[in-house]
């Protein structure tokens, strides 16, 4: 389990969030976003033994509001090439 934790932490750590690239941020929060209307988070590993882990519907949208609403308030600060990963 610990090993999903820190997978998990890799891809999205609040810890370090605002460190990262606006663009980053910026996806991030659409794919929070995706992850939680396509119920795969938390991982159904980690519900089977923690079920009150499970949001619930009122929590997901509660979730989904937030990160759409900090992605439109980030749009309207930021340049919209600004919000997009750099060509490498």
């Amino acid at each position: 389990m610990n090993g999903h934790v820190n997978e998990g932490k890799r891809h999205l750590n609040f810890s370090d969030f605002t460190a990262a690239p606006m663009w980053r941020q910026y996806k991030q929060l659409d794919e929070i976003t995706d992850q939680v209307k396509k119920d795969e988070m938390p991982l159904s590993s980690y519900t089977l033994i923690h079920k009150d882990a499970r949001p619930t519907d009122a929590q997901k949208m509660g979730i989904e509001n937030w990160a759409e609403s900090t992605r439109k308030e980030i749009a309207g600060h930021y340049p919209a090439d600004s919000l997009v990963r750099p060509k490498r």
